[in-house]
């Protein structure tokens, strides 16, 4: 897995994604991270964060019904081909499946617009996780290979951060969220839910390799929240290595591109 040399000559912008499971620590990390790249002089952009973090819940539902539509309207072919995808998946309810459609529709139209706009985009819920959510409730023997097929349907990110921890931590810190915007914890306690959330996030991560294995210019950097050492210390370990990875050129305000470097 490597970095594009040029990213100029191919996209604008960098996107960074976080995945893990429910309660990992996600949003706070890649929160945490955008602010110290800022920090630094990157020209940073958080899509999902500030969705599900600063906006009200009308507000919320809104722009989903612009987006979505959107996706719908501007490229029907794409959105007909997900739609097609996901039901082939055989998803436990209709509620399930109107759910987790919207989201990758949502979330298709939000990775659009940071291909267009030049800077890091930090997706604290990004595509990734709707290949999550949709394997998480999926009941198709054959959901491994639908993944791919939508997965290969976006452009990807440039790096992934994998969070991982115990099982039991974080389900101890999942029982003390309250916003109820987490399936899991919308679902309530169920050792089964848990185990399910795990077998989905291992075929994420399949997903992910069959990317790379196809040519897919992806960077994964893995760090473990073991919950015992400082957010922000981690924050910073996780900043450090996007910097490298991304080079030393910050995208400001005035920047006419992104230009990174690896090898």
């Amino acid at each position: 897995m490597r970095l594009a040399e040029d990213m100029n000559t191919t996209r604008p912008s960098a996107v960074i994604e976080f995945i893990g499971l429910p309660g990992v620590g996600k949003s706070t990390l890649s929160h945490r991270v955008a602010e110290m790249l800022q920090q630094r002089g990157w020209r940073v952009e958080q899509p999902t964060y500030s969705v599900d973090h600063e906006m009200r819940t009308w507000e919320r539902l809104l722009l989903k019904l612009q987006r979505v539509s959107a996706e719908a309207i501007f490229h029907p072919a794409g959105a007909v081909r997900s739609v097609r995808a996901i039901l082939a998946t055989g998803q436990a309810s209709a509620a399930d499946f109107i759910g987790v459609t919207v989201n990758w529709l949502f979330m298709s139209s939000l990775l659009r617009k940071a291909d267009r706009r030049t800077g890091v985009h930090i997706f604290d819920e990004g595509p990734l996780n709707a290949l999550w959510s949709i394997a998480f409730s999926a009941g198709s023997a054959g959901t491994a290979g639908i993944l791919g097929e939508l997965a290969r349907q976006r452009s990807t990110p440039v790096v992934v951060a994998l969070i991982e921890a115990d099982i039991a931590a974080v389900r101890e810190r999942h029982d003390l969220r309250k916003n109820g915007q987490s399936r899991l914890e919308r679902i309530g306690p169920a050792d089964d839910a848990w185990e399910r959330a795990r077998r989905a996030l291992q075929q994420v991560k399949a997903t992910l390799q069959l990317l790379t294995d196809e040519g897919k210019d992806i960077r994964v950097v893995a760090v473990r929240n073991r919950g015992s050492e400082d957010l922000d210390a981690l924050a910073n370990r996780l900043a450090a290595a996007f910097e490298e990875l991304l080079g030393s050129a910050a995208p400001r305000p005035d920047a006419p591109g992104l230009t990174c470097t690896g090898g």
